[in-house]
Parts: structure tokens; C-alpha cells; sequence
């Protein structure tokens, strides 16, 4: 979770460890969601929290983390990519990313 030093809330992440399924071959952290304030959008805040959910993913062991991102979320693919997320498999409309890390 990212706050600022009122306390206020501006974005969460929520990410688990999952065992291999679909395409992945390899038990990974993945990330479930991740949700920004909107008055916090644009800022690269979701940046800041996935960098902490590669570290947490490290410290614990794992050389994998996953996302599923719909199609049509250009903005959420956009970032994924440039922070070196690759999509490897796609199902209708779902797209699944995932970094070696």
C-alpha cells in the first residue's frame, strides 16, 4: 500500500503465490490487482508498487511474477510492458504478462 504522510491512501497492490497453471510453468508471485486513487493516477505510482512486488517476489524466493490485464486496458498494458512485463498467452480477451526477475 502507498500512503502519503497524512496517511492518506493512494494505491494498493494485491498480489499471492500461486503454483504453475495455465502457461505458467512454475509456481510465481501473481498479482491480483493492483488500484490507484484516482486523484493519484498519472503519477508512477504503479511503478513504485510493482517494483515492491518484484522485491517482495525476490526476497522470497521466487524468479517469476505474473498479471492478467483485459485487451481493452491500454493504460494498465502500457505500463506492464514498459516496466518489462511480456505477454505470453492471451484468452479471448485476457492477456497474461509475466517477468523474469
Amino acid at each position: 500500500m502507498l500512503e502519503t504522510g497524512a496517511g492518506v491512501r493512494m494505491g494498493l497492490i494485491w498480489l499471492a503465490v500461486r503454483e504453475a497453471f495455465y502457461v505458467f510453468t512454475e509456481p510465481l508471485v501473481w498479482i491480483y490487482n493492483i488500484n490507484m486513487d484516482p486523484m493519484h493516477r498519472g503519477k508512477g505510482l504503479a511503478k513504485t508498487l510493482l517494483k515492491k512486488a518484484e522485491k517482495w517476489a525476490i526476497d522470497n524466493g521466487f524468479s517469476q511474477i505474473g498479471l492478467h490485464a483485459i485487451e481493452q486496458n491500454n493504460n494498465a498494458r502500457r505500463t506492464y510492458e514498459k516496466q518489462g512485463y511480456k505477454q505470453i498467452a492471451r484468452h479471448n480477451s485476457s492477456c497474461f504478462y509475466l517477468k523474469n526477475l
